[in-house]
């Protein structure tokens, strides 16, 4: 429904997915300067067959979806940054409700069916994080900052992403002045 609507718009050439716990840690600016060079989708996907063992519980649940034959499944962040054409391609042909039962839908969907829908994966999408997220923890969830310090802060600014995540609501990310979006 977001990328339908965002669609509507023949202005929005791209469209990107953030949460709630999500921050800016560039100027829009630099993002809109590098979508201007290369305006390529941008998420780090991986072919089914090439995902890690311990996915496993992931790539069996995506036999669930009738739609998709085996080796045609796509895994990837569920943090993607579509450009306009797939955006459409994905909107033209709204297959969500065939993903409801797999494990984590968002993590597979858009890349399985821009695959499905003929598209090339490695030319039409850079494979690079937008959004950077700490896993350091193990697990299956990444790491919530509630206090944020001067080493992440320096952190996030030598990583080259666009926005970070998890920052609970209330945490002290805000006396840090990120740039915030124009």
């Amino acid at each position: 429904a977001l990328l339908e609507a965002g669609c509507s718009d023949p202005r929005n050439t791209h469209f990107m997915f953030v949460s709630e716990s999500c921050v800016p840690i560039r100027p829009m600016r630099e993002l809109v300067r590098l979508l201007e060079m290369d305006n390529r989708s941008r998420f780090v996907w991986k072919a089914q067959e090439a995902c890690n063992p311990e996915d496993v519980e992931k790539i069996s649940r995506m036999q669930e979806v009738k739609k998709v034959r085996a080796g045609m499944g796509v895994h990837h962040s569920q943090w993607v940054l579509l450009e306009r054409k797939l955006a459409r391609k994905l909107v033209e042909d709204d297959a969500t409700k065939l993903f409801e039962k797999c494990y984590a839908p968002d993590e597979f969907y858009f890349g399985t069916m821009l695959k499905l829908k003929g598209c090339d994966l490695e030319k039409q999408v850079v494979q690079e994080n937008v959004t950077w997220t700490n896993w350091e923890l193990g697990g299956k969830h990444p790491r919530m900052y509630r206090e944020v310090n001067r080493e992440l802060v320096a952190t996030l600014a030598a990583s080259g992403h666009y926005f970070a995540r998890k920052f609970a609501k209330g945490s002290n990310i805000a006396e840090f002045k990120l740039h915030a979006y124009e």
